[in-house]
């Protein structure tokens, strides 16, 4: 007779039976998983703040022209968006992380890239066997939050403003208005050309603006009249050489706000006029996004009015021009007009590296 075989010991039949439950319920986790719907993060449109567009393929990151659903977990801020490129994260304020994404060919490439929040970045390369060798620029409003370099409230008086260019009897005064409280009033009387105040102080020193930057600055403007005038608000410029003097202005020409663009040597062109007449006393917004450079069209401009991307008479949002002479400063009060008296109303006046961070 054979001896018995040996009993395995009650302690190893229950581990084993433990490690066959937990398989079990694994394998039931992982069947869920896969049916369930991924939670998901929508991609807004920087061009267009606040507007939705047309649902894309998360599954292989399409390139719709719009919001685009991709699997994600709700917790991580919305990615930015580069047709053809990566989908990268805001990882910090002002900055966006490395994502992937599909290029224009039937395989999908990864992208890294990395952004300013000023709506320059979503840089890639593509990886997959047929997309594109290269990722697409994000362009618009700024991928991330990006940062307030200045605020403008007359909350410290005259020393917001690095330079006033006011001569008596006109002059820049601070008034209570009924809708926004603490405003500057830059009063011309009649037969004065100019009332104004240029470039920036931050902490009461001057704030240098440099070439091949971005920049954004918003304000809330009203008049007290409406008449042709040579300009509200100028990117002006200073310094010995200059060859624009102005290389773009906001001006009131028959009854509308204008954006004149001046080349060098050049007398101007009007290259957007607003879409409905000024009205005296009617408050408007305005955002100007600006690349510098002083290449003839290495720079560009946009313009939100009123909350809303403008195109310019070359049916562009982005118009190509050059943006930095010498030196260049944010100048904001009336100019021109000599034989009326004219007062402008400016609210909020603010400087950033994004849309975001200038809209109030």
């Amino acid at each position: 007779m054979k001896p018995p075989r040996p009993r395995a010991p009650r302690t190893t039949i229950t581990a084993l039976a433990a490690i066959v439950a937990v398989s079990v319920t694994m394998v039931g986790l992982r069947q869920a998983v896969e049916t369930a719907a991924p939670s998901t993060v929508t991609i807004v449109d920087p061009q267009a703040p606040g507007d939705a567009l047309a649902t894309g393929d998360a599954s292989v990151g399409a390139d719709s022209v719009g919001s685009t659903t991709i699997p994600g977990s709700p917790a991580h801020p919305p990615p930015s968006r580069a047709p053809g490129g990566g989908l990268g994260f805001p990882t910090s304020p002002g900055l966006v992380g490395s994502g992937t994404g599909s290029g224009p060919g039937a395989e999908t490439g990864s992208g890294a890239g990395t952004g300013d929040g000023s709506g320059t970045g979503g840089l890639g390369a593509g990886s997959g066997p047929t997309a594109s060798p290269s990722g697409t620029s994000s362009a618009g409003a700024g991928a991330g939050p990006g940062s307030l370099i200045w605020n403008g409230k007359p909350t410290g008086g005259q020393s917001k403003f690095a330079t006033l260019d006011c001569a008596k009897p006109g002059s820049l005064a601070i008034e209570n208005d009924l809708q926004y409280g603490p405003i500057w009033v830059f009063d011309k009387p009649a037969g004065d050309d100019r009332c104004g105040a240029h470039g920036i102080a931050v902490d009461k020193t001057k704030y240098d603006f440099r070439d091949d930057s971005t920049y954004y600055i918003g304000w809330w403007s009203k008049f007290s009249d409406t008449a042709d005038n040579n300009a509200d608000f100028q990117w002006q410029s200073y310094g010995a050489g200059t060859t624009q003097g102005s290389p773009f202005e906001i001006s009131a020409s028959g009854g509308h706000a204008t954006v004149v663009q001046r080349q060098p040597g050049s007398s101007g062109q009007t290259v957007w006029r607003s879409p409905t007449a000024l009205a005296a006393g009617t408050w408007h917004h305005y955002v100007i996004g600006i690349h510098t450079s002083d290449a003839l069209t290495g720079g560009w401009i946009q313009l939100w009015y009123d909350g809303k991307l403008q195109s310019f008479d070359n049916g562009a949002t982005q118009f190509a021009c050059r943006t930095w002479d010498v030196g260049n400063d944010p100048k904001w009060g009336e100019y021109g007009a000599q034989g009326n008296a004219a007062i402008d109303y400016v609210y909020a006046p603010k400087v950033g590296t994004s849309y975001a961070s200038v809209v109030d």
